[in-house]
């Protein structure tokens, strides 16, 4: 069987894309799907609107000999034009997984239908070149943060066409988009959105995200890996949320431990303090200034996040055999930290809100006991407890106790809901003798574990 292909009159594909008009049966819109004209003008045998081995009057044989062809083409005009042009490599598929038809008429069917792929994605991209030719560029000179766009090189520059406009983005800009948009989470649970255009809040098309990825990709810049993801999965956001699940929500507690505010850390170290009060045992009284608390806590709260939340379970095994053995080593260091001590003077309180992060060479309980020096704290604190700011902590390692009277205590206590893990002093040598008990337990377990 010879075969013989005619070359395509680009003025009649032309002719016909701008003047037939097929109406879709579910909109009733009028379109035009050029990469069926291309298949029927591929396969001059078939005439797709007679019936298969009919004889006209206006024909002198029969026609539509090959049902094969006449099958292919009937078919990919149903599909095409009455569901999604996507079904056309569906159909292809079928034909060529089909044992019942021979090998020439697979391979006349493929040559064919790459051809037509060809020609149609041509012509689009003639399309496209002749509409971002004629396309306005927005009005704008400037990045995000609102520094000119002429100052960076053209290589890390991005021009976007969207919705008949064109928008010109700083690519490092974009993956910040890309990246909040793909990890946005409410209390740890992902909850990734669409990537939007930032300026008019509409939504990017699947054909301009795979343009930014690819920019990206050949620029001096790294695909992140949640935008990879997202590209593996194309661009299927539902599909992308529960096959990532895990990595998304390791990012959110990354992101809340740069990101979160004072009252949602007071929080979490409150419910840390809680769950760890038997390994603690510290005697945090009533009236001690939470921001201290959760100033000498901050970088335990990485790792409990990590043990209580996380959906890798090695990573959270780890975190929690790690925060353990953190806590435990807070606990010998600093025995006395959050006590109260009264002055002589009945109109003062101490609080030793020292923290000591280094082995000493004696005992913490000796290095208490050393010289000890007294501060008033100012009322600054008092008022930041009140508010969601969060307050600064003074870093000064001479700050052994911190002095204040019991009004401004119990003001304190009433007014900025202090943290409260308060153990009275009646038990507190006994639960000095549990806390022996319980370290020596976590050294043994510790050594089971290694």
């Amino acid at each position: 069987m010879q075969i013989t292909i005619t070359t395509l009159d680009f003025k009649e594909c032309l002719s016909f894309a701008f003047n037939e008009k097929i109406i879709n049966k579910y909109t009733q819109i009028y379109i035009m799907n050029i990469f069926v004209y291309f298949i029927n003008f591929l396969f001059p045998d078939v005439d797709r609107y007679q019936l298969c081995y009919a004889f006209p009057n206006n024909r002198n044989s029969i026609i539509n000999r090959d049902f094969i062809y006449y099958s292919f083409v009937n078919v990919v005009n149903i599909e095409l034009v009455n569901y999604s042009t996507k079904r056309k490599f569906t159909i292809l598929q079928n034909v060529l997984d089909n044992s019942m038809i021979c090998l020439v008429r697979k391979n006349f069917i493929l040559y064919n239908f790459c051809k037509a792929q060809r020609h149609y994605w041509a012509l689009n991209k003639f399309a496209y070149a002749c509409k971002y030719k004629k396309t306005k560029i927005y009005d704008n000179d400037v990045d995000l943060y609102m520094r000119p766009l002429s100052n960076y090189k053209p290589h890390i520059i991005i021009t976007i066409l969207h919705d008949n406009i064109k928008y010109v983005f700083k690519i490092s800009d974009l993956i910040t988009i890309i990246n909040k948009s793909l990890s946005n989470s409410t209390n740890f649970f992902c909850e990734p959105q669409y990537i939007k255009n930032p300026y008019t809040n509409v939504r990017f098309t699947n054909a301009i995200l795979y343009s930014i990825y690819y920019f990206i990709k050949d620029s001096s810049y790294l695909v992140s890996i949640l935008f990879h993801q997202y590209f593996m999965t194309g661009f299927d956001l539902s599909a992308f949320a529960y096959q990532n699940e895990s990595l998304l929500r390791d990012i959110s507690i990354h992101e809340f431990i740069r990101n979160g505010t004072y009252m949602q850390r007071k929080v979490y170290t409150e419910n840390m303090l809680h769950k760890y009060k038997d390994v603690l045992l510290l005697n945090i009284q009533l009236g001690f200034p939470s921001v201290y608390v959760i100033d000498a806590f901050k970088k335990y709260l990485k790792d409990y996040l990590f043990s209580m939340y996380s959906l890798n379970p090695e990573l959270k095994l780890r975190a929690e055999y790690k925060l353990t053995r953190q806590l435990v080593r807070f606990a010998r260091l600093n025995p006395y930290y959050g006590i109260r001590h009264n002055n002589l003077d009945a109109s003062c309180t101490l609080f030793n809100n020292h923290v000591n992060t280094h082995t000493p060479p004696i005992t913490p309980r000796g290095h208490a006991a050393r010289t000890q020096t007294l501060r008033v704290i100012p009322d600054e604190i008092s008022d930041a407890e009140s508010s969601n700011s969060e307050p600064e902590v003074s870093d000064s390692s001479d700050t052994v106790w911190t002095a204040m009277s019991d009004d401004e205590a119990d003001s304190t206590n009433e007014t900025s809901g202090t943290l409260r893990t308060v153990i009275s002093d009646s038990v507190y040598y006994e639960h000095l003798m549990r806390f022996r008990e319980v370290l020596n337990d976590i050294d043994n377990s510790s050594i089971a574990i290694i």
